[in-house]
């Protein structure tokens, strides 16, 4: 969906479309929210988004339909204002969607430091990472990164058309086991103790 799309979606149209469509899990209400919007039109952009996956997710209490948010924050400033609204649907679960950071700049290096920054204001939390499958890069990633999603591997490494139906699915299994063996065991990031000893004290 093009981003003007997203941005004029309310949040019941969607709700409607899920709901005949029934999935098991839900990514809801994504609103653009760019790294180089200003900073006061990002935080009403968040609010906005917040504000519509709230109503989203209390309007599916009743669904068989499992929310994952995206937390959308950039800075500790914005993560301040995501976490209330995490706290409140009680979110074990996030999505960071972190395909933009391979296309249109900022990389691995950058996509990390977002992560981390996320990890040490909410550590006990688990995130999905979208549009990373590099067993390689998600290795370096905090242990709270235990899924994982995207294509690009999954494309080079398979080569469909190239070879049998049964060689797909070795390959498949391959990058399978060597993703799911490099989730969920990367190094934590400092911050994340400072923050958790400061909400204890």
């Amino acid at each position: 969906m093009t981003d003007e799309y997203l941005s004029g979606l309310h949040w019941r149209d969607e709700f409607e479309m899920i709901s005949e469509f029934a999935p098991d899990y839900h990514i809801p209400c994504d609103i653009p929210i760019y790294r180089d919007t200003d900073r006061s039109e990002r935080r009403d952009r968040l609010r906005k988004y917040l504000n519509r996956m709230l109503a989203f997710a209390q309007e599916s209490t009743n669904t068989s339909v499992s929310i994952i948010p995206l937390p959308k924050a950039l800075t500790r400033e914005e993560w301040s204002v995501v976490k209330p609204a995490f706290d409140v649907l009680g979110v074990e679960f996030y999505a960071f969607y972190g395909t933009q950071y391979f296309l249109e700049g900022g990389g691995f290096r950058e996509l990390l430091k977002d992560i981390r920054l996320g990890v040490s204001v909410m550590p006990n939390r688990d995130i999905l990472v979208i549009g990373l499958l590099s067993p390689a890069m998600l290795r370096q990633l905090p242990p709270q990164v235990t899924a994982a999603g995207g294509l690009n591997q999954w494309r080079t490494r398979v080569h469909l058309r190239e070879a049998s139906s049964e060689v797909y699915r070795n390959r498949f299994v391959e990058l399978q086991d060597q993703v799911n063996s490099a989730l969920g065991i990367g190094q934590a990031p400092l911050g994340m103790w400072a923050e958790s000893s400061q909400e204890v004290a």
